[in-house]
Order: structure tokens, then C-alpha cells, then sequence
């Protein structure tokens, strides 16, 4: 399972302490956690989010984000991160601030027909992101999400190491086989489920957190069908997305099956109940009983 531990942790205080020696016109604007995952801190100061990386393999992906976002903005009909702000200096890692954007994450707590109702969307917003041309500097995935020979076997290790799902293993080895992608690469967000989403009066507003953006295989992203979607509304979203393959799908199960055993350790360490709720979507769609954990969180 991965290590959540971090490298480094930037506090409040260090926080407001490096944005006002940046940007003095935020000194003494209000500090406010806004969450800590695998790879960032987030504060929101002032009407500005800051994010600090947690880990040394976390600053590239900043540093892409800052890179490309302002290219994509244009090109998508719902509000992303405009990184403007990178700071170089004053601590262990660099720092990047954007605009904050309004809303609740979409692992809030939402019925099968609210979240149904943002299959269409779902499906415009990749139609969208999955056809703009690619810069030519954006790069591949530096963690080969893509490749499930290598992927298989470590999900299998995951699997062993939290037990109690029955089926499990034979349903990622059968993935596990599916044909790999063999179109051209596009622009995926690379981590796309519903943490990442943004939701005001339950209407799909912005996709955060584009660290892992890459040119590489749709499936990454389609796993949103798996991770968040009832099954009723997954033919909405293809329908708004156009044709996709049955090995696509297959592959975007897959992922599907990664973040559920990821998360499901995080959940462990943390007791996480929007992650568990995620964890009890992908399991309606995927057909296995959660692990006690998830129950356990959710009932807290």
C-alpha cells in the first residue's frame, strides 16, 4: 500500500508566513485548511488557494500545472485552476496559488439520481478535454498508470494486503489482460474521480487538482463512470462522450478497482468518510461488498 507519511508538512502559520512574504497585498488575510492529499497541502488564504507540496515527487507535478492549465482553460466549458502564482523559494519545496474556485467536492454526501444527473456534463467535459490538441511538451504519465502489465500484479499485492473482498482477484487479473490503448494520446487529467469534481446547487461546476495531466490513454479518466456514476446513467455519459471501445471500458473498470483498494487503505488510516463513500460507489458498480472499514466509516 502506499506510504501516506509526508515528507513535509507546511503549517498554517508557515503557510500565511511564506504567501505574505510573496504577495504582501495577502498578509494578514484569513488562513483556512482546505484539505491534505497524498501529494499537496491546500490553504485557502485570502480568495487564493495555495497549494504545498507534501513530497518531493509532488513538485513536477506542480510545476505541469502551472505549466499547462492556462493553456487548456479556454478550451473546456467548466472552471480549472488558473496556476498564476509559483513560488521557488523560502522552503523545502515550492509553492503554487491559483484563484479559488467555488464548491463541494462531489464526494459529498448524493443520492443515485443527483448524481446521475451529472452524466451529461461528465460526458461533454471529456468530450472536450479528450479533443484538444495536445502540446507537444506535455509529456507522458511519469507513474504509467496505463500500463496494466506492470499495474496488475502490484493491485493484486494491494488486494492481499487488505483481504476481504471475495472475487476480487480474479476480476483484476481478467482486466488485468485487456488490450492496451492503441489510439493517439490525449489530454487526460490523469486523476479524475470524485473528490476532484466541484459542485454547486448539485450543478458540475470544475474539475480541481491536475497534477497528474498527461497525454495518454482516455480510459484514466473514463473511470468516473466506475468511481462515481450509478450504472443506470453510464450510457448518458457515453452518449455525450461519443463511441468507446469495449477494451476501454474494460480498462477504465480496471482503474476503477485501483482507486477502490487505494482508497479503501486510506480509509483504513484515516477513517475518511468521503473516501469511503467513494469506495461504496465503485463497489455498487464493480459488484463486491466493501470491506468492513468502509461500513465502519460511514456509520461514524
Amino acid at each position: 500500500m502506499p506510504d501516506w507519511t509526508p515528507e513535509a508538512v507546511t503549517s498554517a502559520e508557515e503557510a500565511a508566513a511564506r504567501v505574505a512574504a510573496a504577495f504582501p497585498e495577502l498578509a494578514g488575510a484569513p488562513v483556512r485548511l482546505v484539505g491534505a492529499g497524498f501529494d499537496n497541502t491546500a490553504y485557502q488564504i485570502g480568495d487564493w488557494i495555495f497549494r504545498f507540496p507534501r513530497r518531493a515527487v509532488a513538485v513536477p507535478l506542480l510545476r505541469r500545472e502551472v505549466e499547462h492549465l492556462p493553456k487548456l482553460a479556454d478550451h473546456v466549458d467548466l472552471e480549472i485552476p488558473r496556476p498564476s502564482r509559483l513560488v521557488e523559494e523560502g522552503g523545502t519545496f515550492p509553492f503554487a496559488g491559483y484563484r479559488r474556485l467555488r464548491g463541494v467536492t462531489g464526494c459529498a454526501p448524493l443520492a443515485p439520481a443527483q448524481r446521475a444527473r451529472l452524466a451529461r456534463p461528465l460526458g461533454a467535459f471529456l468530450r472536450q478535454l479528450h479533443t484538444v490538441t495536445v502540446p507537444v511538451d506535455l509529456g507522458s504519465d511519469p507513474f504509467d498508470r496505463a500500463n496494466l502489465v506492470v499495474r496488475t500484479p502490484r493491485l493484486l499485492k494491494q488486494l492481499a494486503e487488505i483481504g476481504g473482498i471475495p472475487s476480487a482477484a480474479a476480476a483484476i487479473s481478467a482486466l488485468g489482460q485487456t488490450a492496451p490503448w492503441a489510439g493517439p494520446r490525449v489530454w487526460v487529467h490523469g486523476d479524475l474521480y470524485p473528490r476532484h469534481l466541484l459542485l454547486q446547487n448539485e450543478r458540475l461546476t470544475g474539475v480541481i487538482d491536475w497534477g497528474d495531466t498527461h497525454a495518454g490513454d482516455p480510459a484514466l479518466d473514463l473511470s468516473i463512470l466506475y468511481t462515481f456514476l450509478p450504472s443506470a446513467a453510464h450510457a448518458e455519459l457515453l452518449g455525450e462522450y461519443g463511441p468507446v471501445d469495449a477494451d476501454t471500458l474494460g480498462r477504465a473498470r480496471f482503474h476503477a478497482w485501483r482507486y477502490s483498494l487505494t482508497l479503501t487503505g486510506y480509509v483504513g488510516e484515516t477513517g475518511d468518510a468521503g473516501m469511503a463513500r467513494i469506495v461504496s460507489w465503485i463497489a455498487e458498480n464493480l459488484g463486491f461488498e466493501p470491506p468492513k472499514v468502509i461500513a465502519a466509516a460511514l456509520s461514524r
